[in-house]
């Protein structure tokens, strides 16, 4: 599983309704809830992708590499658009 918070790169406050997508084994999507927290559950082990993108923010990646069954946390600070 990945899980973590979403927030504003300026202010520290969380992104609410960000989607996040996951390519890797397959794909999951997700959305941030009002804190800004996000959960991606039952992913297979291997290399995913992660995409984040927000209404007024800059589009924001990273790459996860999951094994054993592990739980990972990524957190990300977006970047509004000017």
């Amino acid at each position: 599983a990945i899980y973590g918070v979403i927030t504003d790169q300026n202010t520290g406050k969380p992104v609410k309704n960000a989607e996040i997508a996951c390519d890797g084994i397959g794909k999951k999507n997700a959305r941030t809830n009002a804190s800004g927290y996000y959960e991606l559950i039952n992913l297979e082990d291997g290399k995913w992708k992660i995409k984040i993108k927000a209404k007024g923010f800059r589009k924001g990646t990273s790459k996860v590499e999951i094994s054993g069954e592990g739980t990972y946390e990524q957190n990300y600070e977006l970047k509004p658009k000017k």
